[in-house]
């Protein structure tokens, strides 16, 4: 995600289900979202693959437990986390 932000992988074929077309679709990226947030982080959704979020702004996105679902909808996807003080002043150091 560059500067900012940390990336977790979150698909992982025993946390599938079929969707209503038949595709694979991930249920673990909401239910992790909603433990992040319930921590205090703030959350972006990074589609399958991404190196980091597509949304425009994404480093002033605060979502709510309200609007998660819209975000991360199923499709494998990770989740980001903006550092700093949007997360409480979470650091991410590499060592």
């Amino acid at each position: 995600m560059g500067h900012g932000g940390r990336r977790w992988d979150t698909h992982r074929e025993r946390d599938c289900r079929q969707g209503r077309g038949g595709e694979v679709v991930s249920t673990m990226p909401l239910e992790i979202a909603r433990r992040y947030l319930a921590r205090g982080f703030a959350v972006v959704p990074i589609g399958s693959g991404q190196k980091g979020p597509k949304l425009k702004d994404w480093q002033k996105l605060r979502l709510t437990a309200d609007v998660l679902p819209q975000y991360f909808d199923g499709h494998p996807q990770n989740i980001g986390v903006i550092l700093g003080e949007a997360s409480g002043n979470l650091a991410d150091i590499d060592l």
